[in-house]
């Protein structure tokens, strides 16, 4: 018994060593890719490890950190005995969007049993191949087996993206389009033909415009049939008129069986069908679709809606900007009465100005968003100015999201006065600052220079680094010799952009070329000081805005040092009474800045949508 207790303390002694040194490898590779600093004799020990869980972690770390002077190590592991390692190598080498990875993908596809592995390394060629993978990606079309089928067909639809389209696979893609036995592998197919979006497809293409079993395969054709159109137009497809399919293409696209085709698709049941038609006819232009598209204004879906009052800009007539003008004065969606004056921004300026006028006054954030970008298109001489002082009135005494969007929308406008702007910078609010600092890198203007200095002064990297590096460029633009004392005080600023653009307008002003900076010690280096706890269930934090409130739900599987860093961030109040800096309807809101560990310098603002 004595015997049997000693083996048995022992193996559980060999045990606990075994998963204790898991952890501090585990939390090796957490370090490694958090921070991006690790010694690559370490990370070549934890790539060859005998264990495949360590092996495993540190292929999916490189992967998510996407360095590619680390190919080599990840394409050993598509050699490694454990499946689920080989997997993931194959992955993170399509992460690095490079076409370094591209030769090692190809050895692989060729060697590899496994149909999993495959597929993988299907999807990373999309992602990391170039020309080179055509002729692969073009056998696994024409396999017959639905496994390979669905990753091939986005791939050439990924690589075509990427700027490689396959056009010698269009043919594979089209037969799987009109007869594929999957309707996924059919919607797949659309999508990259419409990645590609190549005149010889177009008939093909068309054939399965009404298809009835799937929405996707519907909208996918619409929205190639409308890509490829805009590539007809354009002057160098002329020269291949003469090619049969090119010459196809073009009739079928002014036929009549089109126009009517396209029509009847307003009524179709998916909404993103209907949207993409709406678009689609934008794209023909035919006067034919007129009544349509403003039928079309009131259709049940918002977003269908707003596609058609876009549509209207390519019809200008009396009935499009009456329409554009009762949906502006009678819509009580602010979307909807947004898109109508945008449109007729294009259509009808004097019209669209004097609605602008009666209700400048009236309106309030974030109601008078689209007055602000309806006003930002409108430059044209004859009206430039009087948009111009409107914008100057939005931006004025105003919320300071609505202030920051009037203001971006005057930057390029050389007719502001540059005490108007200059005024804008008393509040030292960065955002702001870095409005108005682009502005006067337009204008140059040397009575800038003081201002400038002064509210750099009090912002601080690398919360405000955006604002401070945009002075600075405003600086080099001016050329003025009053800045040089305080450009050599920024050379040594323990933040690189900022020695790099000082050295620059110094450069600039001066026209001496060896200015040097000098060593200083950079303080921008990965924070490191907070914990990543486990979590049970995903935490979650509310946002009390004076719109009401938000509640966040965080993932830290995915993001753990991101959500750790927000967090902790939270607890010490770093969020409370801060501006909405940046509000987008319906799309983005914006405020301030967080330090996030991994980036070395300018830290990322945090984002809302």
């Amino acid at each position: 018994m004595k015997y049997s207790s000693g083996i048995l303390l022992l193996v559980i002694f060999f045990f606990s060593c075994g998963k204790i040194n898991e952890k501090i490898a585990l939390d090796e590779i957490k370090h490694f890719e958090y921070s991006r600093h690790i010694d690559d004799q370490k990370l070549i020990s934890l790539l060859n490890n005998k264990n495949p869980t360590i092996r495993l972690k540190a292929v999916e770390a490189l992967g998510r950190i996407q360095d590619t002077s680390k190919v080599i190590l990840l394409a050993n592991r598509l050699k490694d005995d454990n499946e689920a390692v080989r997997k993931a190598a194959a992955f993170s080498l399509g992460q690095l969007f490079s076409p370094v990875a591209e030769d090692y993908l190809l050895d692989a596809i060729r060697l590899d049993p496994s149909e999993a592995i495959r597929i993988e390394l299907i999807n990373a060629l999309g992602k990391s191949g170039t020309e080179k993978c055509f002729l692969v990606l073009k056998d696994y079309l024409e396999s017959d087996k639905l496994i390979y089928e669905m990753p091939s067909t986005i791939a050439c639809g990924i690589l075509a993206y990427r700027g490689y389209p396959p056009l010698n696979n269009s043919f594979s893609l089209e037969l799987l389009l009109n007869s594929a036995k999957s309707d996924e592998v059919r919607w797949r197919s659309a999508y990259s033909l419409f990645r590609m979006a190549s005149p010889v497809s177009f008939k093909n293409v068309y054939k399965e415009i009404n298809y009835p079993k799937n929405a996707l395969v519907r909208y996918f054709v619409v929205r190639t049939l409308s890509l490829t159109l805009e590539v007809m137009k354009k002057p160098e497809i002329q020269q291949y008129k003469d090619d049969k399919n090119i010459s196809e293409a073009i009739q079928l696209s002014r036929s009549s069986e089109l126009f009517d085709t396209v029509a009847k698709m307003l009524n179709d049941s998916a909404w993103f069908v209907r949207a993409a038609a709406v678009e689609m006819i934008g794209v023909l232009g035919n006067r034919f679709f007129q009544d349509e598209i403003i039928k079309a204004t009131k259709d049940e879906n918002p977003y269908v809606k707003i596609a058609a009052l876009q549509t209207l800009a390519n019809f200008n007539s009396l009935a499009t900007r009456s329409e554009l003008i009762r949906t502006y004065n009678s819509s009580t969606d602010w979307r909807l009465k947004g898109q109508a004056l945008l449109t007729l921004a294009e259509l009808d300026i004097p019209r669209t100005l004097n609605l602008i006028e009666k209700d400048i006054n009236k309106l309030i954030w974030p109601d008078n968003y689209y007055l602000i970008k309806a006003l930002e298109k409108i430059k044209d001489d004859r009206h430039r100015t009087k948009s111009t002082e409107l914008l100057m009135q939005l931006a004025m005494d105003r919320e300071t999201a609505e202030r920051t969007l009037a203001l971006e929308a005057l930057v390029d406008r050389n007719e502001v006065p540059v005490e108007f702007m200059l005024e804008e910078l008393s509040g030292a609010d960065p955002v702001i600052a870095t409005i108005v600092a682009t502005h006067i890198t337009y204008k140059k203007t040397p009575k800038a220079v003081e201002p400038l200095i002064k509210v750099y002064n009090n912002f601080t990297a690398p919360e405000d680094i955006e604002a401070m590096n945009s002075i600075l460029t405003a600086l080099d633009s001016i050329k003025s010799s009053r800045s040089i004392y305080f450009l050599e005080t920024q050379l040594s600023n323990p933040y690189p952009s900022i020695q790099k653009n000082a050295k620059k307008a110094l450069i600039h002003i001066t026209g001496k070329q060896n200015i040097e900076i000098p060593e200083t010690k950079h303080v921008f280096l990965t924070k490191w000081d907070f914990d990543l706890p486990e979590y049970s269930t995903n935490p979650h934090v509310k946002m009390q805005t004076s719109k009401g409130d938000i509640v966040l739900e965080l993932f830290p599987d995915k993001a753990p040092v991101t959500v750790a860093n927000f967090l902790s961030l939270v607890k010490t109040g770093f969020y409370d009474s801060l501006f909405f800096h940046r509000v987008v309807p319906g799309f983005v809101f914006i405020t301030g800045s967080l330090v996030v560990p991994g980036s070395e310098e300018q830290a990322p603002q945090s984002h809302a949508h």
